[in-house]
């Protein structure tokens, strides 16, 4: 859904008019009209009317089912190809496969939300991995081989962790996290000690990703939790659908 400011925004550039034009003709500041524009303020239903009307324009409201907006999106992600889904962070998607190779893991935040067919932003894979005394040593010797750099946030820097205590205290002091540096994103790993219930296993091109389930996902983003608790009731109708075929 268009926000009023992009709207306002939108009509101006169309017309070629200043902000200051704008406001003279509607009789607003250009100062609330430049607040309008950027969402900084929302217009009343009375002031929008008004500032359209000096373009020849008059908005009408139009009621769509809730969340139409979410559904829509989520659609539009899934009906691309697969291989599309990740082809913004490919690099990144592969090292952290590599750096895991032999462990027990699991993608988790929004690399699992954008797996199970969320529109969601990829700043950064997540991923929940079991690690025992053995498997801290095998991560320790994935990440020297492949020279991934582990990141220090007392430091500001990057470096390959030369031994699997290093890993431990770098992890204690990211809060119980590992952030490691990709080319196009950054590879976060939470330790845990094992997972409830089956994973989510989704297939792209010759890669197999195991998903925690949509049920373990939580965002503070409004929009994200939206985005999520329609996932949960489209993957649920799909599941009530295929059982009743």
């Amino acid at each position: 859904m268009e926000e009023s400011g992009d709207i306002l925004l939108r009509q101006r550039d169309v017309h070629g008019w200043t902000q200051q034009r704008l406001a003279e003709a509607c009789g607003v500041s250009r100062q609330q009209l430049s607040r309008y524009e950027t969402g900084a303020a929302v217009p009343s239903w009375a002031v929008f009317m008004r500032i359209l009307a000096v373009f020849g324009l008059q908005p009408r409201i139009e009621l769509e089912p809730l969340d139409a907006d979410v559904i829509a999106e989520i659609e539009r992600q899934r009906r691309q190809p697969r291989e599309r889904w990740l082809s913004d962070v490919t690099f990144a998607a592969d090292r952290l496969h590599r750096l895991l190779t032999g462990l027990e893991w699991r993608r988790s935040g929004l690399l699992a939300a954008r797996l199970m067919g969320a529109p969601a932003p990829l700043p950064e894979l997540e991923a929940e991995v079991v690690l025992d005394d053995e498997g801290w040593q095998r991560l320790q010797r994935s990440a020297r081989e492949r020279m991934m750099e582990l990141w220090d946030p007392d430091e500001c820097f990057g470096s390959v962790p030369m031994t699997p205590d290093i890993l431990r205290r770098r992890c204690e002091a990211g809060g119980g996290r590992m952030r490691w540096a990709a080319i196009d994103a950054w590879l976060t790993l939470r330790p845990v000690d094992g997972f409830d219930g089956p994973p989510v296993t989704v297939e792209i091109g010759e890669m197999s990703w195991q998903v925690v389930g949509a049920d373990r996902l939580s965002f503070d983003d409004p929009w994200l939790t939206r985005v999520l608790e329609q996932v949960r009731r489209i993957d649920k109708s799909d599941d009530t659908a295929d059982r009743t075929t």
